[in-house]
């Protein structure tokens, strides 16, 4: 048995008649993982959004864009290194995952992909030294395919309301270093607190957002990326500890526009109740604050470590693994050289 919204991805990659060629990405290193996003008039995030994630290795980008009508497309198609492919279908977070899944299906399995939000930066401890490829070849050698993260909600010390400055990575730099809470459910490993459950929920509106996700993950056939917070099936969800930062800034200079465009159009989760209750929030205290006692500066992944969010990584034992496993290939070459009868 499987849930519904399992057969709600399927249904909608059934209708889908976009082009999903992508030379680019079919000829990428199966180990250099792709990213993918969806996206709508996020031209304000795109840019850090694409640099973020080349510092760090991802040279293949392929960006749905879903009916933007700011400079987003001008913008992406003179990108040297992106594949964009417009979507002309009515949002839904099921539909969403649909159109990755098909792209996921064109390029290929048993390969790396990433997938983020426009306004998620993903992090982990090293990531000034080594890129996402070498995160997944190590991956590899301990037989993990879905590598677990964590949201992390960013936000600036002033009010929500007050338009922050840009770029958001730079006035956008507290965290939330306590008061998250964790359980193992039939689905995946769950994280649950922050900011907007501390200071976004309402009496009507109790806010307890999923802060897991796992954004880099390699699938088999019959497998899928069928929830923005786990994939199915459930299996393999539970191999891997917390390696990634998705560091969220959600609260940005749209903040007003995108709570009323949710609203209306109801496209999110439960009717956009989160932003029903950010609306209500805001309207009871318009100086409402996410800063607190237990807010922390980030500067580095090793931030998140020292909370007690990420679980940091043993690069020194995988190199050391990586440099035995070639001595072994090495001794097996040569082995078979004298074994060969003249």
């Amino acid at each position: 048995m499987h849930p519904d919204y399992v057969d709600a991805v399927r249904t909608e990659m059934d209708q889908l008649a976009f082009d999903t060629s992508l030379p680019h990405c079919r000829r990428h290193d199966t180990h250099r993982p792709v990213l993918i996003a969806v996206v709508q008039n996020e031209f304000d995030h795109l840019p850090n959004l694409l640099n973020h994630h080349r510092t760090r290795g991802i040279q293949a980008f392929v960006i749905l864009d879903n009916g933007s009508s700011d400079d987003s497309l001008e913008y992406l198609r003179a990108q040297d290194d992106v594949e964009v492919i417009s979507v002309e279908r009515p949002f839904s977070w099921q539909a969403k995952q649909a159109w990755i899944m098909r792209v996921i299906e064109s390029i290929g399995f048993h390969r790396w992909y990433l997938v983020v939000d426009a306004d998620e930066r993903v992090v982990f401890p090293g990531d000034h030294r080594y890129s996402f490829a070498d995160l997944t070849a190590d991956m590899e050698l301990e037989g993990k395919w879905r590598i677990r993260g964590m949201l992390v909600d960013m936000y600036g010390p002033g009010p929500l309301l007050q338009p922050p400055e840009r770029p958001l990575e730079r006035s956008q730099t507290f965290f939330d270093g306590d008061g998250y809470r964790e359980e193992t459910t039939h689905h995946l490993n769950s994280v649950k607190g922050g900011p907007r459950h501390r200071a976004l929920s309402t009496d009507e509106i109790q806010l307890d957002p999923e802060l897991t996700k796992y954004p880099l993950f390699r699938l088999a056939p019959g497998e899928l990326m069928a929830n923005p917070h786990h994939h199915w099936p459930y299996e393999e969800n539970f191999k891997s500890p917390c390696h990634l930062g998705i560091l969220h800034y959600k609260f940005g200079p749209e903040l007003q526009q995108k709570i009323e465009s949710a609203i209306a159009s109801g496209n999110y989760w439960n009717q956009s109740i989160e932003y029903r209750a950010y609306q209500a929030a805001l309207k009871a205290n318009p100086d409402l604050s996410l800063a607190y006692g237990g807010s922390r500066r980030y500067r580095r992944p090793k931030d998140l470590v020292k909370s007690g969010l990420l679980a940091d990584l043993d690069w020194k034992k995988w190199r050391k693994q990586r440099w035995q496993r070639k001595q072994d290939e090495l001794r097996a070459t040569v082995k078979s050289w004298f074994q060969k009868p003249p």
